[in-house]
């Protein structure tokens, strides 16, 4: 997949601001990284940069870390950067999960056939 000019740019920006929130006691909060990188208020669509900004960091090997409780950090320890890990994959396991019992439910129920009594 090609990257923009601006991702790219926008990458650079949040791996700078990510310097300065080495380790989980200085996680920062998307509403902090948005303010930080873009020098705005808080916008759904600045927040949407940065968190694809972050999958690509990742995706690139950095040891970004991050959960809704401590927000994005930078990892300190490899316990955190394990930590991070395992929240990511019980985080896709649930999405699997899902698309599981959702692929399960016969499609003849979208077109609106009757369900037979079981």
């Amino acid at each position: 997949m090609k990257t923009s000019v601006n991702q790219k740019h926008v990458e650079t920006k949040v791996l700078a601001a990510l310097q300065l929130h080495i380790g989980a006691k200085n996680g920062a909060h998307i509403n902090a990284l948005v303010s930080e990188v873009f020098q705005q208020p808080y916008r759904s669509g600045l927040a949407r940069q940065i968190r694809t900004a972050i999958q690509a960091l990742r995706n690139d090997g950095h040891h970004i870390c991050g959960t809704p409780k401590l927000g994005y950090y930078v990892a300190a320890t490899p316990e955190e950067l394990e930590s991070t890990c395992m929240f990511l994959q019980k985080r896709a396991v649930s999405t699997l999960t899902q698309v599981r019992a959702m692929r399960a439910r016969p499609l003849l129920e979208l077109a609106g056939q009757a369900r037979l009594p079981s």
